[in-house]
């Protein structure tokens, strides 16, 4: 499994200088939370997660290989199709995952922003997937 991306975040706040609690007051949540994030002791709900990355002028990845299946909170896609378009049934991400089928099922059905990162990560990455962080693509406008 690759890094939290919870500590991914952390490290590029701290290197654009943003303190714990400016992120904690921009996200609404406790600065002990950011922390426990930071140091990937617990892992942030989706929604927190995409939001800290974009305070950080970076956007939160679904990649297969290097192309990027989805972004944002688009990320929550639908996992069973993913699921399917990998050709792995449900009793075999099941063992994959050291879960029941029963348990799989469940989450692809009640996956939403307010889930926690972790889990999703888990899910994308037992079928080859994997969640990274990327900069925000720069819009170019002409000026007149």
């Amino acid at each position: 499994m690759t890094a939290p991306i919870g500590v991914s975040l952390g490290l590029i706040r701290r290197g654009q200088r943003i303190s714990q609690q400016t992120m904690a007051d921009h996200l609404g949540v406790a600065v002990c939370t950011v922390g426990s994030w930071d140091r990937g002791h617990r892992s942030p709900p989706i929604g927190s997660a995409v939001a800290y990355a974009a305070w950080l002028d970076r956007r939160l990845v679904l990649l297969q290989g290097s192309a990027v299946v989805a972004e944002g909170e688009d990320i929550i896609v639908d996992l069973a199709k993913l699921r399917r378009g990998q050709g792995v049934s449900r009793p075999r991400l099941a063992h994959r995952l050291f879960m029941t089928t029963a348990g799989v099922r469940s989450y692809e059905v009640q996956i939403c922003s307010g889930s926690r990162l972790d889990g999703l990560q888990r899910y994308v990455e037992a079928l080859g997937y994997h969640i990274g962080i990327a900069a925000l693509a720069k819009q170019l406008q002409e000026v007149s």
